[in-house]
């Protein structure tokens, strides 16, 4: 199931580069996509995952989405990364959580099957070379019980080159946040499908859109969603949730 859709762009991206820019980004707590995007995410994470749900935040980071899983969605979570940064900070920043059971290495969770009610992987695809992104919805399938959701988030329809930087010491051609791929609707749909999930909803939306209840308040989600191919400009943000079937034992 080779995607071969990087276009050379994940050349540069060796594990060691990888490491080194991500480890730099955890200095950067506003960066993070559930930082800037919390409460939209939170409004659609609550559509798909009740509070008690067991979910593995996969791709973690520095585990703020998993603060906002446990603070409040109410779920049971469990957390993973790539990166042993990121797995200490995920760690650090939720340990006073009563429902956040760990952040661990990716390869901790090789031997489990059938463990989680919901896998979140949120702006994770776009950064995954081919041979990774093949890996991640086979692990994805494994991990989760009969009926458990695979719930995805990516940014829609991006024009890559927009975000392209070049390094003036090297001449390297890099986009700003390490995407090697555009994405749309039928790309996830497929990926999903070809793993072995069903497809629940393949949505775009806006997680930016939000508007505060009153002034010096936490501001609240009123985002829109619909299908892809509706007509009007393309919303920034595509949402992936994706069914184990029941079958799947």
């Amino acid at each position: 199931m080779s995607r071969g859709d990087t276009g050379g762009r994940s050349a540069l991206w060796t594990e060691s580069a990888l490491d080194a820019f991500w480890e730099r980004e955890l200095g950067f707590p506003e960066h993070s996509f559930s930082v800037k995007y919390g409460p939209g995410l939170v409004a659609m994470l609550r559509r798909h995952i009740c509070a008690g749900d067991d979910v593995l935040d996969y791709g973690c980071g520095p585990g703020r989405l998993s603060a906002l899983l446990c603070s409040d969605v109410g779920a049971n979570v469990w957390a993973t990364d790539r990166l042993a940064g990121a797995v200490e900070a995920a760690n650090r920043l939720n340990a006073a959580h009563p429902t956040f059971r760990g952040a661990l290495a990716v390869g901790e969770f090789e031997g489990v099957t059938g463990r989680f009610d919901a896998l979140v992987a949120v702006e994770l695809l776009e950064h995954l070379p081919d041979d990774e992104l093949d890996a991640f919805f086979g692990t994805a399938h494994r991990l989760l019980r009969a009926g458990g959701l695979l719930i995805v988030t990516t940014p829609n329809r991006e024009r890559l080159e927009v975000k392209d930087v070049l390094c003036p010491s090297c001449g390297a051609v890099f986009h700003r946040w390490q995407h090697l791929r555009s994405i749309d609707a039928g790309r996830l749909r497929s990926w999903g499908t070809a793993a072995g999930f069903g497809v629940k909803e393949i949505v775009e939306t806006d997680f930016g859109d939000r508007v505060p209840r009153f002034p010096g308040a936490a501001r609240r989600w009123k985002g829109r969603i619909r299908e892809p191919g509706a007509r009007g400009r393309a919303r920034p943000h595509l949402v992936g949730v994706f069914a184990r079937s029941p079958a799947d034992r």
